[in-house]
């Protein structure tokens, strides 16, 4: 499906595991886009094979400074080659976010709207069995209060990956920044001028 495709930020052609988390994540995404029947199954994979993005965000590694660089403090930190998040994303133009995975082994999916009310990140905080949704909550929710004007289009997202959570490798981190770039890229967050 996703032969051939530019990816941002590293390049795959050589990386087995990455190729193998993407491939993942592009059969979750058409999987949760209830397509029936397999004809119509073919004709959506090409289309989605002209709209998709497929992002690579790695985890990090602290090794001196840990908890310290969000308090304005130093830290050095490095980016892990073969453990992160592999990204297959689609455009929606709903105003919703949603996004498929299977953290810890578990089927997992989270729609969100694109608003700036705190009540969805208290609603993902409730949900002890999705806390992990928090993290892209709350980014949806700064985005919306920073950019309400600009970001209007959501997106569907299919996430793999084999970086441990809670391991140290900051998996929490690496959400944060796979909900913005892909918030960025539907929305061209980056060349507005309240960027």
């Amino acid at each position: 499906l996703f032969r051939g495709r530019k990816h941002d930020f590293i390049t795959v052609k050589d990386n087995k595991i990455i190729q193998s988390l993407i491939h993942k994540s592009a059969q979750r995404l058409v999987q949760h886009l209830e397509i029936n029947d397999d004809e119509c199954r073919r004709e959506k994979e090409h289309i989605l094979s002209l709209r998709t993005k497929c992002f690579w965000v790695p985890g990090r590694i602290e090794l001196v400074g840990k908890h310290t660089d969000y308090a304005g403090g130093q830290s050095l930190v490095c980016a892990t080659e073969h453990h992160g998040f592999a990204l297959v994303t689609a455009p929606r133009s709903d105003g919703k976010v949603r996004i498929c995975t299977n953290l810890e082994g578990v089927e997992k999916t989270v729609v969100l709207d694109l608003t700036a009310k705190q009540s969805q990140v208290d609603k993902q905080q409730e949900l002890s069995s999705s806390s992990w949704a928090v993290y892209p909550a709350t980014v949806v929710q700064r985005l919306k209060m920073n950019f309400s004007t600009e970001i209007q289009n959501g997106a569907d997202i299919a996430v793999e990956s084999n970086l441990p959570p809670a391991s140290g490798m900051s998996s929490s981190s690496a959400i944060i920044c796979y909900m913005f770039i892909v918030l960025d890229h539907y929305n061209s967050l980056s060349s507005s001028h309240h960027f």
